[in-house]
């Protein structure tokens, strides 16, 4: 709300959401700090704004890496994997796999 970017309406419902909806385990709250959840949350309501506008769930995906850590979203309760999902599952594959190598 903050930065302007969402309403308030958005944003309250998408922060709900995220906190009692998505069903995160309780080490994603213990590991990431305050500004990053709320990054986090911005960068979801954006993917969804974006499928949302497009009509494309398969757009809905966002990943934010460090050299040391990687979160990653996306959509995975569809019969068949979408698109992002594929993606996803992709940019995590390296994400390790560049972390396991160095």
């Amino acid at each position: 709300v903050k930065e302007g970017v969402f309403s308030y309406t958005t944003v309250y419902g998408e922060v709900s959401h995220f906190f009692k909806g998505l069903g995160l385990h309780p080490m994603y709250f213990e590991h990431f700090t305050a500004m990053q959840i709320a990054k986090h949350i911005h960068c979801l309501i954006a993917a969804k704004r974006v499928a949302q506008a497009t009509n494309d769930m398969s757009r809905m995906d966002f990943a934010l890496t460090t050299p040391t850590s990687g979160t990653f979203l996306t959509t995975i309760d569809c019969p068949q994997p979408t698109e992002a999902q594929k993606r996803t599952e992709g940019k995590v594959a390296k994400h390790l796999d560049s972390i396991w190598t160095n």
